[in-house]
């Protein structure tokens, strides 16, 4: 097995202790700078957006579907009683 050296750049941690994250020899700026760019999950981003979007409308719906099915179900029970009590 081949004992390959990761480049690492020390951080200061609060408690005093220093740990060492691997950032492939990349500066910093160059690794915002690369991700500002990539555009690899933008795709995935949008179709997260739109099922967001869809998901609101469903449940929009329904909750106005719900509320016309309570209505139809109390007309229902309200017309079923007076037809067994003998009511108009």
């Amino acid at each position: 097995m081949k004992d390959t050296a990761i480049p690492r750049i020390p951080c200061n941690l609060s408690w005093g202790g220093t740990a060492h994250v691997p950032m492939g020899g990349k500066s910093m700026t160059q690794l915002l700078v690369q991700l500002a760019r990539d555009e690899s999950g933008q795709d995935l981003a949008e179709y997260g957006i739109a099922l967001a979007v869809i998901a609101a409308g469903a449940a929009l719906i329904a909750v106005l579907v719900a509320q016309n099915v309570q209505t139809l179900w109390s007309n229902a029970q309200t017309a079923v009683s007076k037809a067994v009590s003998g009511e108009h």
